[in-house]
């Protein structure tokens, strides 16, 4: 019966969760400090130099954006309808309802 209780999933993972994250704290303790410089201290590109790529220069696409909606609406909607085979289908169609909604509503620029 203990093995039963030693050897379950969650007590397990529990375990390997632990032994993680003490390798962590004593990897941590044995790696060097990380070298800091004055670029590394500056918000922009994360220390890059503002020399590289000039604020001026750089061009953000927000076309993007759309395509990114685009695939989440259709990721969400194919991952529920996925889960909705045991529902009843005025639920389904209520979420195809409301996904297709949400499409429509996205700007056609």
């Amino acid at each position: 019966m203990w093995l039963e209780i030693v050897f379950s999933p969650l007590i397990i993972f529990i375990a390997i969760l632990v032994l993680s994250y003490v390798f962590f704290r004593i990897l941590k303790r044995l790696s060097p400090p990380p070298r800091r410089s004055e670029l590394s201290l500056e918000p922009y590109a994360c220390g890059e130099g503002t020399d590289r790529f000039p604020p001026e220069k750089i061009q953000l696409n927000v076309q993007l954006y759309r395509y990114a909606l685009y695939f989440t609406i259709f990721d969400v909607m194919a991952f529920i309808l996925l889960l909705s085979f045991n529902a009843n289908i005025i639920y389904v169609l209520i979420y195809l309802a409301v996904a297709l909604s949400a499409i429509a509503i996205l700007p056609r620029r």
